[in-house]
């Protein structure tokens, strides 16, 4: 069975840039496993950390499994302050999760972290480190800079504007898995309250990945697990 492991920062991190992605392999039999670094404790002005954190963690947990994520688990860090932990010990404890889910395509936060989000930044280099000291047999891929996930359907990114080779992955089907995914993270007020069909003919039709590892220049990615070299 292949294996996807997807390490991101907050809850609504899967959902808004790459929801389509991740509801179209775990639909194809991938199995999917979500890291969540915090349970995004700061992110409802006026409630309390706690309450937040619960609040969050049962609207992740709803739409992980409208996105059919088979694996839901959290690193424990303070939202706002991931930046702060230990580096090794962070990097020690992701080489760890790697080594036992042994994914073939793992996805995180490029440098950009699409937002700059402090927390973003600091799962990217955390989750880079740990990939690099694993050792496993596992492509890594970030998720394209902030201007490509703005781009239309089928217009893939510039490997020059990406960082590298890019994956362009048709979600078209998936779209309203995304949109009802993203209404999950009601807390979050997401910008498609409407009808999940409605809402999802607005959407781009792909969503886009530089792989990062292995460092590879001539090649075209036909999705996280294939490719097709270019002789």
């Amino acid at each position: 069975m292949k294996r996807l492991l997807v390490i991101l920062a907050h809850p609504d991190d899967e959902s808004f840039p790459i929801g389509g992605t991740l509801a179209r392999y775990a639909a194809e039999g991938v199995a999917v496993t979500l890291v969540c670094a915090t349970k995004g404790e700061a992110g409802i002005p006026g409630l309390s950390a706690a309450a937040t954190a619960v609040r969050r963690e049962q609207e992740l947990q709803a739409a992980a499994q409208v996105l059919g994520v088979s694996d839901l688990r959290f690193l424990g860090y303070r939202d706002g302050h991931v930046a702060e932990v230990d580096a090794d010990t962070a990097v020690t404890q992701l080489v760890g999760l790697l080594r036992e889910i042994q994914p073939q395509a793992v996805i995180t936060f490029g440098p950009d972290g699409i937002s700059g989000h402090p927390d973003h930044l600091a799962v990217h280099r955390l989750v880079t480190a740990a990939f690099d000291r694993a050792g496993i047999d596992s492509r890594l891929y970030y998720i394209a800079p902030s201007a490509a996930t703005y781009q239309g359907c089928g217009v893939i990114p510039a490997a020059e504007e990406a960082g590298g080779p890019v994956a362009a992955i048709d979600v078209g089907p998936y779209l309203i898995t995304k949109v009802r995914a993203v209404q999950c993270h009601a807390s979050q007020n997401p910008p498609f309250p409407g009808d999940p069909e409605e809402e999802a003919s607005r959407l781009v039709c792909h969503e886009y990945f530089t792989l990062a590892r292995p460092r590879l220049a001539d090649v075209t990615l036909t999705g996280l697990f294939d490719d097709q070299e270019i002789f």
